[in-house]
């Protein structure tokens, strides 16, 4: 099967947008959590929210019909997710950190509502392309002014990459 790939230039604009949210603005709060000492597990925890995200702000983005048994299971897995890191919340003084692991969250859920709503039938391999592309391209010019482009590594992370 060939890919099909967008034929003009709103299409590739819509699919790049995708990957601004998901491959720039959530993977980028992802580490902005991690780098404020918030777990690893914890940060994972939150965005496994996002499908409750989705299915919570699927009827303003798509206009679909959440029924009462989903809300029951969006507040569950919200209760679940709070009893599971509300430990973590009291013993970190960084609140940021948690805040940016939320929003991390919120970004992936807009990427995929955006995605469902305006990148339908596109085949997976174009898509990522486009999205590949784009972020890379923002962050060739953003990593250089925020980074200090440095490699903290040992000898065998130099083999490794090598190898």
């Amino acid at each position: 099967m060939k890919a099909q790939w967008p034929s003009n230039w709103r299409e590739i604009s819509a699919i790049s947008i995708v990957g601004i949210l998901i491959h720039i603005l959530y993977l980028g709060c992802v580490f902005i959590a991690l780098n404020h000492d918030i777990p690893a597990g914890v940060v994972t925890l939150i965005a496994a929210l996002q499908p409750i995200f989705t299915a919570a702000l699927s009827f303003s983005f798509l206009k679909e019909k959440v029924i009462i048994s989903q809300w029951i299971g969006i507040i569950i897995g919200i209760c679940g997710v709070a009893l599971v890191i509300q430990d973590s919340i009291y013993l970190s003084a960084d609140i940021l950190g948690y805040i940016v692991a939320f929003m991390a969250t919120l970004f992936l859920t807009l990427g995929v509502l955006f995605e469902k709503k305006f990148c339908k039938n596109y085949h997976l391999i174009a898509a990522l392309t486009i999205q590949y592309i784009t972020a890379s391209l923002i962050l060739l010019i953003i990593t250089p002014i925020i980074e200090d482009m440095t490699i903290y590594g040992k000898p065998n992370l130099f083999y490794q990459l090598l190898g």
